[in-house]
């Protein structure tokens, strides 16, 4: 052990002592050096994630958006293809399954009951056609025979 103690002692000649508050005062500089360069870091990494959540928003409105246009583009297609194929234009839609009566002719008999008669069966048959506003007295008149006619 004392033949340690003396290579130490020596060497320490050699050497020179341990100059331990210089490496103190590195150690600390470089620690300070490291705790600035990791808070830049660490604000850049902030304002980076405010940026992307913010584009994040706005990518999700977009995509809501686009999710609503598609969907009315796809019924207005799904529409124009019913219209095409001589389906109903409604979007309710009219059942092709039955088939609705036609009303009998008007012949401008001046009886109440019967002209009260002719108008119900018009308008249920209208109902049941979906027959637009704007056609209903053009296909009236169709049904009108003899002296109703010349009204």
């Amino acid at each position: 052990m004392d033949a340690i103690r003396e290579r130490l002692r020596r060497l320490e000649l050699l050497v020179g002592e341990p100059q331990v508050e210089d490496a103190a005062d590195n150690l600390t500089a470089r620690l300070e050096d490291l705790v600035a360069g990791v808070t830049v870091i660490q604000n850049s990494h902030n304002e980076l994630l405010g940026k992307t959540d913010e584009r994040f928003k706005q990518v999700t409105l977009d995509m809501i958006s686009f999710t609503d246009e598609l969907r009315k583009s796809v019924e207005d297609i799904s529409l124009l293809k019913r219209v095409l194929h001589g389906g109903p234009s409604r979007a309710e839609g009219a059942s092709s399954k039955f088939r609705v009566p036609e009303p009998k002719q008007f012949s401008g008999k001046r009886d109440a009951k019967e002209l009260e008669n002719f108008l119900w069966d018009m308008e249920l048959y209208f109902q049941a056609t979906r027959v637009p506003e704007e056609e209903k007295v053009s296909i009236t008149s169709m049904y009108l025979a003899g002296d109703a006619k010349l009204w």
